[in-house]
């Protein structure tokens, strides 16, 4: 950055991704004149009373943080931009969100104002910036994802461990009455998970509302098979009834020789159990999903008869069956 900056604005420009509040430069000291100066030179007004170092070059990051500064203590990231910060994924491209509690006001066509008041429980710091606990920002998430999106936003929070499943439910219970929007879809998805664990991966949370979506019965996640009292495998999901298990089948999360083998070695001690396994990656859920859902509605059907006549052994799917 500019080397004429004294050394202090130098640094905080380093740690605000290039944007700085009024209130900062004022406690820099320097005498008004000098003030202006630097600010005619080398910043551009991004938000009243913020401003962005010309030569610092543009991110979601800067705007972000100067959304932070532009609320001089009493704003909140929150919603989407919140969980963005939680390192949460896949959500889609949207404006930035803040929560406030006094009369500020804001215009600004990527930037959403939520004027809502927030106990200090419901606020935390991620760095230097004040947001939304994870709990509180997956309410606010429930009031304004599908359902789809919503179950994908919720399964990364309880895979990262960000919230645990009887507390938020319990928290939730304490709330509902407020009437607050998507406390009822927030809860109806936590119940939705039924006995087990919760998935492990994105692609078991995709194909886990494509189940549910497809109006298939509800599948037991992360079920421990034992033989003898000895654990064979833990499966993905799985229909006890019907000896039927899914496994998904990730790049990141089953790879390499070693492992290959030891799946393998499952598969077969499964299959002397009696056990089906159908293997599910995240290009047969993208590609064809209907597929999928056909196959799996087969298999539920099959039980003891075998693969339906029109099973295709070169899909992204493949069937383990005892004989």
């Amino acid at each position: 950055m500019n080397e004429t900056l004294p050394n202090e604005l130098h640094r905080l420009l380093q740690k605000q991704h290039g944007v700085v509040a009024r209130s900062q430069l004022e406690r820099l000291r320097l005498p008004k004149s000098t003030l202006q100066g630097v600010l005619n030179r080398n910043f551009e007004r991004s938000l009243p009373r913020v401003y962005r170092f010309k030569g610092a070059a543009h991110s979601w990051e800067q705007d972000v943080f100067g959304l932070w500064l532009w609320s001089a203590g009493a704003g909140v990231i929150s919603h989407q931009t919140a969980a963005l910060l939680w390192k949460i994924e896949g959500l889609p491209k949207c404006p930035l969100h803040v929560s406030v509690s006094t009369g500020r006001a804001l215009s600004r066509s990527n930037i959403v104002l939520h004027r809502t008041r927030l106990s200090k429980k419901e606020m935390t710091t991620l760095g230097p910036l004040t947001v939304t606990t994870a709990r509180r920002t997956l309410v606010d998430l429930a009031g304004v994802l599908d359902p789809p999106a919503l179950e994908v936003v919720v399964d990364q929070f309880l895979m990262r461990r960000l919230v645990h499943p009887r507390a938020m439910s319990k928290w939730l219970s304490g709330i509902e009455h407020k009437g607050r929007d998507g406390v009822h879809r927030l809860v109806s998805v936590l119940e939705d998970r039924g006995p087990g664990r919760s998935p492990e991966s994105p692609l078991e949370t995709k194909l886990l509302t494509l189940i549910t979506a497809a109006g298939l019965p509800r599948p037991v996640r992360q079920l421990e098979i034992t033989d003898n009292g000895k654990l064979v495998a833990r499966v993905d999901f799985a229909f006890p009834e019907q000896k039927l298990a899914i496994e998904c089948d990730g790049y990141r999360y089953h790879f390499g020789l070693v492992r290959w083998d030891k799946d393998q070695e499952r598969a077969n001690h499964l299959l002397l159990m009696g056990w089906r396994v159908l293997r599910v990656t995240w290009r047969s859920i993208e590609a064809n999903p209907e597929r999928v859902v056909s196959q799996i509605k087969a298999a539920l059907a099959a039980q003891e008869t075998g693969p339906s006549p029109d099973w295709d052994a070169e899909t992204d799917l493949s069937w383990t069956r005892s004989r």
